[in-house]
């Protein structure tokens, strides 16, 4: 299965949780969120499985900043995004 084979991957130590990808560019099509990865990949997923993203209108989610390419955030929500939530790996 291939979200347990990327949780194992990715993590260094359960407690510790390292990604293998990272964020480069994030984008909106209709109701998903593309996530642009190095190495070219680009990660799709409805943006209703995160709410408050998906209560921000079209021009607030335009404002949005990438950290070390592992976090997301935007400029009008409180919420910050890990990259392996995104990916849909948990972290404890």
């Amino acid at each position: 299965m291939l979200v347990k084979k990327l949780n194992q991957s990715t993590l260094k130590s359960k407690s510790n949780p390292v990604p293998l990808v990272k964020m480069t560019k994030v984008d909106f099509v209709n109701d998903l969120m593309k996530i642009y990865l190095q190495g070219g990949r680009v990660l799709t997923v409805p943006v209703n499985k995160f709410p408050e993203i998906k209560k921000l209108k079209s021009s607030q989610r335009k404002s949005y900043h990438i950290a070390g390419g592992i976090s997301l955030d935007f400029d009008d929500s409180d919420e910050v995004y890990h990259v392996n939530e995104l990916l849909g790996i948990e972290v404890n």
